[in-house]
């Protein structure tokens, strides 16, 4: 009968299996790591600049747009419902001897008188042909200086010169003395319109950052309407008939790749409705 032999591990070998790692085996793996790591995080750091850089952009063409849209929407309807000799018709508005009126800069200062877009009022009675006075239906919206030149039915002019309740006195042509009377007889309902002046121009909030700014000269001031609009040029291509605008912006932090603050332009040629 043979009995199977046996070879016990030695107690080396045992210690070997047991041991793990060695300082070495996790000092080399830690470096592995860290260096992976740095490389992760520099990559990631590289992606946030390129997002934040190209959000940066897209929100300042975003404001060009939009500011290029409010001003040349206006500027399009420059004269629509108001006489060409805007002198003696618009007194309210500083320096505004044609119509539009540019205060070359820079930047520029763009003035733009037109006809309101929908009725502000009507007729509230018949007015004869002749008539110095009219009722209106609604006086709060209509007034003698800033809000009292009135196109009435799309077709006559006439300067508000006196109010007293629903009656207002009108003059049709500020250019002879006196109060002259309308042209034609006018039914009641017949609508009327106002005619607006919108001043454009570049200002700064309280941190020095600027804006394009809209006066509706109504008495309330510039109000902002854009930000990061730094210039405003406008170019007469055809005195009365069409004009280029172009827009400059900045944007509101520096580009994290550059450190420079991004500035760029946009131009439109506009042609007036009439």
């Amino acid at each position: 009968m043979s009995t199977a032999s046996t070879h016990p591990r030695s107690a080396a070998a045992v210690a070997r299996s047991s041991a793990g790692f060695t300082v070495v085996e996790l000092l080399t793996a830690l470096v592995f790591l860290g260096v992976a790591m740095v490389g992760v995080t520099a990559v990631f750091a590289a992606h946030n600049r390129a997002y934040i850089g190209l959000d940066t952009r897209l929100a300042m063409e975003t404001n060009l747009r939009i500011g290029m849209d409010v001003v040349t929407d206006t500027l399009r309807d420059t004269g629509y419902g108001v006489e060409t000799s805007v002198v003696n018709w618009i007194t309210w508005v500083p320096g505004f001897v044609a119509n539009p009126t540019i205060t070359v800069g820079p930047p520029d200062t763009l003035s733009s008188a037109s006809s309101t877009a929908q009725e502000v009022a009507q007729l509230a009675a018949r007015a004869p042909a002749g008539a110095t006075a009219i009722t209106v239906d609604d006086p709060a919206v209509i007034a003698p200086g800033a809000l009292g030149l009135l196109l009435i039915d799309d077709s006559e002019n006439a300067l508000v010169v006196g109010a007293a309740g629903t009656i207002l006195t009108i003059d049709t042509d500020p250019t002879v003395a006196g109060n002259q009377g309308l042209s034609r007889a006018y039914p009641a309902t017949t609508p009327l319109r106002r005619i607006d002046v919108t001043t454009f121009s570049i200002g700064t909030d309280a941190s020095g950052y600027p804006q394009l700014m809209r006066n509706l000269n109504q008495g309330g001031g510039a109000q902002a309407v854009v930000d990061g609009i730094n210039d405003l040029q406008i170019t007469i291509v055809a005195a009365a008939e069409q004009y280029a605008v172009v827009l400059g912006a900045q944007s509101a932090r520096p580009d994290p790749r550059t450190g420079a603050v991004v500035q760029q332009t946009l131009q439109s040629d506009v042609t007036l409705r009439n």
